[in-house]
C-alpha cells in the first residue's frame, strides 16, 4: 500500500507542476492539455485522438508552447519541464 501512495503522491507533484509551469509560461487551458498529454508519454499519433483535436491542431499548439517556453524542439520541452520541476520540488 506504501507504493501506492507514493505513486499518487507523485502524481499529484506532476500535475501541480504542469499548471504551475503553464501558469508561469502564460499557456491557455488548450495549450496546457496539449503540453499535459505530450509529458504524459502518450503516442504521438495517440495525443490529438485523446484531446479529440485534429492533429494539425495539436501540432500548431504544441508549437504555441515551445514558443512560450523558448524551446527549440519537443524533446528540450521535456527536459526543460523536468529540470523546471526538479527545482521547484528542492526549493532553488
Amino acid at each position: 500500500m506504501p507504493v501506492l501512495t507514493a505513486m499518487t503522491e507523485l502524481y499529484e507533484d506532476r500535475e501541480r507542476g504542469v499548471v504551475d509551469y503553464a501558469k508561469e509560461n502564460q499557456l491557455s487551458c488548450r495549450e496546457t492539455d496539449v503540453l499535459r498529454s505530450h509529458l504524459s508519454g502518450m503516442t504521438k499519433a495517440h495525443q490529438p485522438v485523446f484531446l479529440r483535436i485534429a492533429e494539425s491542431t495539436h501540432r500548431n499548439t504544441l508549437g504555441k508552447v515551445r514558443a512560450k517556453t523558448k524551446s527549440l524542439d519537443n524533446a528540450q520541452l521535456i527536459l526543460e519541464f523536468e529540470a523546471w520541476l526538479r527545482r521547484r520540488t528542492r526549493g532553488y
